[in-house]
């Protein structure tokens, strides 16, 4: 590979990733006789502002910091949102 390789293929994967992902509570909850123990669990994308490392000049952590939290940030959020709501969803089914 080359350095222009490598330069660009680093600028499409901060470009990409330059979001994480984060659990959070639906707005909207659907309720049946009563109020159930879970909430219903959607993935809110929220923008990386600063990061400390990149003030240091570091380039080459900065880029794998930002090529890891993305994608990592989306599995780990994504599977707690993805049990979360199997979770409420059966709540939901004995309950109703």
């Amino acid at each position: 590979m080359s350095f222009k390789q490598v330069l660009i293929g680093s600028l499409i994967s901060l470009c990409i990733t330059g979001c994480a992902y984060q659990p959070s509570i639906a707005t909207k909850q659907p309720y049946c006789k009563r109020e159930p123990f879970t909430n219903k669990l959607t993935l809110k994308v929220t923008e990386m502002e600063d990061m400390e490392m990149c003030d240091d000049g570091d380039f080459g952590g900065c880029v794998v910091a930002l090529a890891l939290i993305g994608p990592l940030s989306f599995i780990v959020s994504g599977s707690v949102v993805l049990i979360g709501n199997t979770l409420h969803w059966s709540e939901y089914q004995l309950s109703c």
